[in-house]
């Protein structure tokens, strides 16, 4: 089925992958796959959006074990992994949309809204857009630190739709707040080495250069001494479209910004302490056994992911 749409395609730019690392599917099948589509097509970009399980909300004793073991195979495949975590989806549902009763389906509605932003310049034009080339060429400057997560303006309740006018500056400043974190982070000093906006709708380039320019003024965002021009900026005339279903307003405009920083390094250590804590004690090993793998695997997935954490540590030095 997958070649088949392949083919059809007349000028296939690369593939998006959506998977949830706390799964044994979304951790075992989905590298799997990516690395047969990368042995069938090597030139074509590879993009994961991939969701963290939350440990406070775990619906399995075994997401740290599948989490490292998704993170470590994905990092040999794709090119750029997004990341977004249950425990930030669901803030976003309870504080911003005023949804304390929220779903898995209505979490997977805002990460479809993101998800729509980032090839919303591939299926419409645009003034300046954004080729899905372009996102790794952009957020990825080494190989190893490829995890930039994701931030999305506006996420604001229907209750509030008919009393809003918001602006490009507002988006900008919202996209910076945690409250708009799709990823959960307690980095309060954040820095970033790369930063993509991605707006859509209503927007035009001197509100945008005006919102960027108060971010610098303000101190809003640190980036790296090395980081040579900071922002990388998209821009699409088509406006975001709602599901009426769920209890998101509706806006002219929105924006969501990719950013490699080092506010994944507090989640990724928080998720290797739990397995660590875990393969200690030889919790559950034996269902892994059984299934034809061994202890090295764990051992050598692990390792990765804390050499992964030591470089992104590095950039806060």
């Amino acid at each position: 089925v997958l070649r088949l749409t392949i083919e059809s395609c007349e000028n296939l730019q690369g593939f998006m992958f959506f998977n949830s690392f706390g799964g044994g599917t979304g951790s075992g099948y989905t590298p799997y796959l990516q690395q047969r589509m990368e042995s069938l097509y090597p030139k074509k970009t590879t993009l994961t959006f991939g969701i963290f399980p939350c440990l406070q909300r775990s619906t399995a004793n075994v997401e740290p074990y599948n989490t490292i073991f998704g993170l470590s195979a994905i990092s040999d495949i794709s090119e750029c992994t997004f990341l977004m975590d249950n425990d930030g989806l669901f803030n976003v549902c309870t504080n911003n949309l005023s949804n304390p009763y929220s779903t898995y389906r209505d979490i997977n509605h805002i990460v479809a809204q993101a998800a729509s932003s980032v090839s919303c310049s591939i299926r419409f034009p645009g003034s300046l857009n954004v080729d899905l080339v372009e996102f790794p060429t952009n957020l990825i400057p080494f190989s190893s630190l490829m995890f930039p997560v994701i931030s999305y303006a506006p996420l604001n309740s229907v209750k509030v739709e008919h009393h809003q006018n918001i602006t490009v500056s507002e988006i900008t400043n919202s996209c910076m707040a945690p409250s708009n974190q799709l990823f959960r982070s307690s980095d309060l000093s954040t820095v970033h080495m790369s930063c993509c906006l991605l707006y859509r709708g209503n927007v035009c380039h001197r509100d945008i250069n005006q919102a960027i320019n108060d971010l610098k003024m303000k101190n809003r965002i640190k980036f790296c001494d090395w980081t040579p021009t900071g922002f990388k900026v998209g821009i699409n005339s088509c406006k975001p479209v709602f599901d009426p279903i769920y209890k998101m307003a509706k806006s002219d405009k929105s924006l969501c910004m990719l950013s490699n920083s080092t506010a994944v390094v507090d989640p990724l250590a928080k998720i290797v302490d739990a397995f660590q804590m875990m393969y200690k004690k030889q919790a559950f090993v034996h269902w892994y056994q059984q299934e034809g793998m061994e202890l090295c695997e764990f051992d050598c997935a692990v390792d990765r992911m804390y050499d992964i954490i030591t470089k992104y540590d590095k950039i806060n030095e």
